[in-house]
């Protein structure tokens, strides 16, 4: 997603979160990428997707609880059966989780991997709820 579109999307979302009246999490944890394609690139859109919508649901963001350790290769470019191994601790808690319940954000959703990933990282640290937010789905995978 280009800066641009972000809070178009974000609204997207969160018009469609309030159709849905979904339980609110207590936290937003937007999908971290590694320092080096953050720099790259100078956002992380799961970011900016979920600063907005904190805000509206008055839900607190973490976007330190994790980081990514391991600069995998970007998981559109692989196959879907590669995915889940390319993710293999990639991630790693920076602080303490203070939450049950916790919704992970990013911009789009392909085979799950990464939200799997995280989900499982998560509740290893005690979450008990895991949601996942995003703006889109792939239908066919690779």
């Amino acid at each position: 997603a280009r800066m641009s579109h972000i809070r178009v999307l974000s609204r997207i979302l969160q018009d469609y979160l309030e159709l849905q009246a979904i339980d609110l999490p207590q936290v937003l944890v937007p999908v971290p990428l590694h320092p080096r394609r953050l720099q790259e690139r100078g956002f992380n859109q799961a970011s900016e997707l979920a600063r907005p919508l904190a805000k509206h649901f008055k839900i607190a963001m973490a976007p330190d609880l994790c980081v990514r350790q391991k600069d995998t290769p970007q998981q559109s470019a692989l196959p879907a059966k590669q995915r889940a191994a390319n993710l293999r601790n990639a991630f790693v808690m920076k602080k303490p989780l203070k939450a049950d319940h916790i919704a992970i954000v990013d911009d789009v959703l392909t085979t799950g991997a990464t939200a799997s990933t995280l989900a499982k990282l998560f509740k290893q640290n005690g979450a008990q709820r895991v949601q996942v937010w995003a703006v889109a789905r792939t239908v066919n995978t690779k």
